[in-house]
């Protein structure tokens, strides 16, 4: 890892190794050690997950109108609303997600934003590497000129900002990012395989434009490993990339635990009280 000013923080990192859940659940397992983290009774984390279900996940502030809901019910897609920013994206078992969850101040969550989002994207581009793809993290510059297509914006992977992870024009890698005054959580997703046609299915902007022709669109700005590797890519190998890199990356290394009993009782309650209300997902 380099670093301008700093180096990593020596160990105290938690890893909680790839699970595989429901929807509501893993959204509730975020928020409860995003609060664990700002408390002080949890350590900083790395967290890989994937979906058991297809879930569509609004941005925290997105129109639930973006959507077709009666689509996605038919389809069998939960629909959900995270925590962080920016538009919706379709997560399978095909998807690796990752949350980073550290105090602030830490070398993964300088006061710098973007310097945030360079860091970490460092670590995850070379587990992309180890995989054997060819990325390259998009520059502020490039990300400012980047101009999102109208009928792409409800998708986040339609677009690009900085430290994003591109294979020539194509997003591999999207981050998204809480910030809160006493943690940073930077998420993180890598597609082994990219449904296109399950987002294009449930956004009324596709149907607008036509589904086959916004369909081809998106395949133009983005990609799933298997595309750029030509192969099957497991969601376990990917799993094994990252915690290779971060691993590698943080003095001491990371140390593989288990959710603290205080956050299996909040993930508890949030998967029901938030993640499984209509009040919060269809709120905007």
């Amino acid at each position: 890892m380099q670093g301008p000013d700093a180096t990593p923080d020596r160990g105290g990192y938690r890893f909680l190794a790839l699970r595989n859940g429901p929807g509501a659940e893993q959204l509730a397992v975020t928020e409860a050690i995003l609060a664990g983290v700002a408390s002080g009774s949890s350590p900083p984390t790395l967290r890989l997950y994937s979906w058991s279900e297809p879930v569509v996940i609004l941005g925290v502030s997105q129109p639930a109108a973006d959507l077709d809901l009666d689509a996605c019910r038919s389809l069998g897609y939960r629909v959900m609303r995270r925590l962080s920013g920016g538009t919706a994206v379709y997560h399978d078992a095909e998807v690796v997600s990752l949350d980073l969850i550290v105090p602030p101040g830490s070398w993964f969550a300088p006061s710098d934003i973007t310097q945030t989002y360079a860091r970490v994207s460092q670590v995850i581009g070379s587990a992309v590497a180890r995989l054997g793809a060819d990325v390259r993290a998009v520059d502020v510059a490039d990300a400012r000129r980047s101009v999102t297509r109208p009928e792409l914006q409800p998708a986040c992977f339609g677009g690009l900002a900085p430290y994003e992870l591109v294979a020539g024009s194509r997003k591999v890698v999207g981050l998204s990012q809480i910030r809160r005054r006493e943690v940073v959580v930077v998420q993180a997703a890598l597609y082994t395989r990219f449904s296109y046609d399950a987002l294009a299915s449930v956004l009324r902007v596709a149907a607008a434009a036509g589904t086959e022709r916004w369909t081809a669109l998106l395949r133009e700005h983005a990609a799933g490993l298997d595309e750029l590797l030509g192969r099957r890519v497991e969601p376990q190998e990917v799993g094994a990339a990252l915690q290779a890199a971060f691993a590698e990356a943080i003095p001491g290394g990371l140390a593989t635990d288990g959710l603290l009993p205080a956050e299996l009782r909040a993930a508890e309650r949030l998967a029901v009280g938030r993640y499984g209300s209509e009040a919060w997902t269809l709120r905007r």
